[in-house]
C-alpha cells in the first residue's frame, strides 16, 4: 500500500509538470496562434503525453509489467488515446454546453482524466 501511495504522489507531481506543459501549449496555440481550441487541446495533449511517458518511466514507476519497451510504449499511448478521446469530449461539453473558458475547462478536465490515466497505467503497464 505504501508503494502505491508513493507512486500516486509521484504521479501527481509528474502530472502537474505535464499539465503545465499541456496548458501552456493549449494557451499558446489557441490565444497566440489562433488555432481552434479543440485542435489545440489535442495537440497540446499529445505533446504533454511524450513528456509524461518520460517522467513515468524515469520517476514514477520503478518496475514494469511488460519487458518489451515497444509493447510498453504502445500500451502507454493506447491508454493516452483513450484519455485524449475523453479529454476532447469533456472539453467540448465544458466549453460549448457549460460556457466555461477553455483554459479553466482544460484544468477541470486534467483533474478528471488524471485518475483514469493513473489507474490504467498502474494496472496494465507498471507495478
Amino acid at each position: 500500500m505504501k508503494k502505491i501511495f508513493s507512486q500516486f504522489l509521484k504521479s501527481i507531481l509528474s502530472g502537474a509538470v505535464s499539465s503545465l506543459f499541456d496548458i501552456f501549449f493549449l494557451w499558446f496555440l489557441t490565444s497566440v496562434l489562433g488555432v481552434y481550441y479543440l485542435i489545440s487541446s489535442a495537440l497540446s495533449f499529445i505533446l504533454s503525453t511524450f513528456l509524461n511517458y518520460l517522467l513515468n518511466i524515469s520517476f514514477v514507476f520503478d518496475e514494469r509489467r511488460i519487458s518489451s519497451r515497444k509493447i510498453e510504449i504502445s500500451g502507454f499511448f493506447l491508454i493516452s488515446i483513450l484519455a485524449l478521446f475523453l479529454t476532447q469530449i469533456l472539453m467540448f461539453i465544458f466549453v460549448e454546453k457549460f460556457k466555461i473558458f477553455y483554459l479553466f475547462a482544460k484544468i477541470i478536465t486534467i483533474f478528471l482524466v488524471f485518475f483514469f490515466n493513473f489507474s490504467l497505467r498502474r494496472i496494465f503497464l507498471f507495478k
